[in-house]
């Protein structure tokens, strides 16, 4: 019944692509699916970034705790853990 895929586009005003053979057709669908598919990569970097940060500051944290229990060993004092 109704057929909205193969509906034409507008014109935007008096700018037609028959005008100028340098206007560039765009096709709505082809484009949307490209943003999607650059969205979703870019949450993935962001979200892997995320995890990888979590992971250093850990490690970091970590090193860190060692570090300080172990200093008055570091330091020479004769009974150390």
């Amino acid at each position: 019944m109704f057929d909205f895929r193969r509906k034409n586009q507008y014109e935007f005003g008096f700018v037609s692509p028959d005008d100028d053979r340098d206007i560039e057709v765009v096709q709505l669908r082809r484009e949307s699916r490209q943003g999607i598919w650059t969205e979703s990569l870019r949450l993935i970097r962001d979200i892997f970034l995320i995890i990888v940060v979590f992971i250093v500051s850990a490690f970091a944290f970590g090193l860190a705790t060692l570090i300080i229990d172990q200093w008055p060993c570091f330091m020479g004092v004769p009974i150390c853990d």
